[in-house]
């Protein structure tokens, strides 16, 4: 019996630590093939190149998975892996695991949730996996192993064939309390630029922020989850129409 095919990506690149774990996992079990940036897209979301061509290049073989990088952005990677790399759809898109946090609206920020997007746009179930610690810290990638197969073989057993994305975030921990079904907490950044002066004499403003929870206490959000160690997986959708609002423009 032929194992389900799953095309993997990221948005720190075909280098990273995180798409290498989740290659190595998921390969034992399944088909994969790996078509991810060359280099680092976070913060891409689901922006797309336009102004010039892309270019794939295919790169060693790793545990049995074919790879490739491609010199654009992580949606990029999905449209052009359906349409010119792969011979066929694949069963499932998975993006990441992504090296920091995207709870809350920092998705519609990420990378990683774009490509997991953009593989839903094709008619297939797709899940971002991101692990919630800081730049500099120990990532636990492995003590989630259990619980990212358990997520990828129950989505493909009752979403098989249908446009569907989650979005998983890890806390970055030892003992994993389970995985809760939640949803996305409401929230925003407060956010300034630091000002630094570069080599040249020039001046250079980078963007800094924190995230403000507006309902930290609230258990249904993915942010409240993190915090107490489970894995939040949240459904989305690309339909952005405020149905509220509609509702009180038809009337």
């Amino acid at each position: 019996m032929n194992k389900p095919h799953i095309l993997i990506t990221n948005d720190d690149g075909f280098r990273a630590e995180g798409i290498a774990h989740l290659t190595e996992i998921v390969s034992k079990h399944y088909k994969v093939t790996v078509v991810a940036p060359e280099y680092p897209q976070s913060g891409k979301s689901h922006s797309i190149t336009t102004d010039r061509g892309l270019r794939i290049d295919k790169q060693e073989h790793f545990n049995g998975s074919v790879r490739y990088s491609v010199h654009g952005t992580p949606a990029d990677c999905v449209k052009i892996a359906m349409q010119c790399i792969l011979d066929d759809s694949p069963a499932m898109v998975i993006s990441g695991i992504n090296d920091g946090t995207n709870t809350g609206n920092s998705a519609f920020y990420s990378g990683t949730v774009g490509a997991a997007l953009e593989g839903s746009f094709f008619g297939i179930p797709s899940i971002a996996f991101s692990l919630c610690a800081d730049r500099n810290s120990k990532k636990n990638f492995r003590n989630a192993d259990e619980y990212i197969l358990n997520i990828i073989d129950n989505t493909l057993n009752k979403f098989k064939g249908k446009s569907c994305c989650f979005n998983v975030n890890i806390p970055n921990i030892e003992n994993i309390e389970g995985i809760k079904i939640c949803r996305q907490t409401k929230g925003a950044w407060k956010e300034h630029f630091e000002k630094t002066i570069d080599e040249e004499n020039k001046e250079s403003f980078w963007l800094k922020g924190t995230y403000i929870n507006e309902e930290p206490n609230a258990q249904d959000t993915d942010e409240w989850a993190i915090k107490n160690g489970y894995m939040a997986l949240v459904p989305l959708t690309t339909d952005l129409t405020n149905f509220e609002i509609l509702k009180t423009l038809n009337n």
